[in-house]
């Protein structure tokens, strides 16, 4: 996209097979305040395996540098 409000500058994606974990770690900017929410969906072999949403602002999934104006909740 030309001049996007949000770029990912970097993502990277571990997967532990032992321990069943998928770790990951993304890395962007916002040109703009906006509210955030995260879907992850894993695709495996051509079948959906698992889905989640993520919402930053939410007290249980809270991450303060995605939840602008919500320090203290």
């Amino acid at each position: 996209m030309d001049d996007p409000s949000i770029s990912v500058t970097a993502m990277n994606v571990q997967y532990n097979r032992d321990a069943g974990l998928v770790i990951f770690d993304v890395a962007g900017s916002s040109a703009e305040v906006q509210n955030v929410t995260a879907s992850i969906v894993v695709t495996a072999y051509g079948e959906q395996v698992y889905q989640n949403t993520l919402n930053p602002c939410d007290s249980k999934t809270y991450i303060e540098r995605l939840c602008p104006g919500m320090n203290g909740y």
